[in-house]
């Protein structure tokens, strides 16, 4: 997708989950929580790489691409974790400060670009990428981001690898999808640094299977929103995800690494 048309459509999507009754009940009964999701991640994937990070008040924690800020606030309610969210879309930003502004000292929103993260060398102890590293650069982005991790400090990312719209499925090879060898993988090996993984991706083509069963069973109230381009985009991933899943050309890792 072309920036310029990601960029109409995540406006459009924030706009509209904002006050969606059908997108509410789709969240509460796919993920655990109407967060706002969109993608993979449930809430009890969410907690695990809460305990994997061991999050405390003591953690000051980075949430790359963080949309309308609602997981990056549970992740501090759950934590006690200061917690700054950026997005490049300026009404997700927006909905985020505006729903936060009683928790400023926890919780700090602001529209930026995974491209240029601009803040001081070691100002976090954590950074999270749940599942928008797709959105850069990312051998670039892991740069940024040691520059960014104070000494001790961790990144944790959800990270899927499948075909993308402009790989030919035959010439895809299955080793690319060990976790060593996806875009990250090899990211993180360029910079020298070790990981350890785990895999989500029975858990995603599970998560796939309820996605479509869910949506389908909401069309119609999302129709009557007059949004039914948020079904097409839930359905669409959830076609997308098993179709992949099911030819053995899907993988899905939780991500850590510890910085020296």
């Amino acid at each position: 997708m072309a920036r310029s048309a990601r960029d109409a459509f995540y406006t459009r999507y924030y706009a509209a989950v904002a006050t969606s009754r059908a997108n509410a009940a789709y969240c509460q009964r796919l993920y655990g929580l109407n967060l706002c999701q969109h993608g993979f991640a449930e809430v009890a994937h969410l907690d695990q790489m809460i305990g994997i990070c061991s999050l405390n008040p003591q953690n000051r924690l980075l949430d790359l691409g963080c949309g309308n800020g609602l997981i990056a606030e549970y992740i501090s309610e759950r934590s006690g974790a200061h917690v700054t969210g950026i997005d490049f879309i300026p009404e997700a930003i927006r909905q985020a400060r505006e729903r936060t502004r009683i928790k400023r000292e926890r919780l700090q929103f602001q529209v930026a670009n995974m491209d240029q993260l601009d803040f001081p060398p070691q100002s976090f102890d954590t950074v999270l990428s749940i599942d928008t590293l797709y959105f850069t650069d990312i051998e670039a982005a892991i740069q940024q981001i040691i520059r960014l991790l104070k000494p001790g400090g961790q990144l944790c990312a959800f990270f899927s690898c499948c075909p993308g719209p402009s790989d030919p499925i035959e010439n895809y090879s299955k080793d690319s999808l060990a976790p060593d060898k996806t875009p990250l993988g090899i990211a993180l090996d360029r910079q020298g640094l070790r990981f350890q993984t785990w895999d989500f991706s029975q858990a995603d083509y599970e998560h796939a299977l309820r996605k479509k069963q869910i949506a389908e069973e909401l069309k119609s109230e999302f129709e009557v929103e007059g949004i039914l381009f948020l079904y097409d985009k839930h359905l669409a991933e959830a076609k997308d995800g098993a179709a992949a899943f099911e030819k053995g050309l899907h993988a899905r890792y939780l991500y850590h690494v510890k910085i020296s």
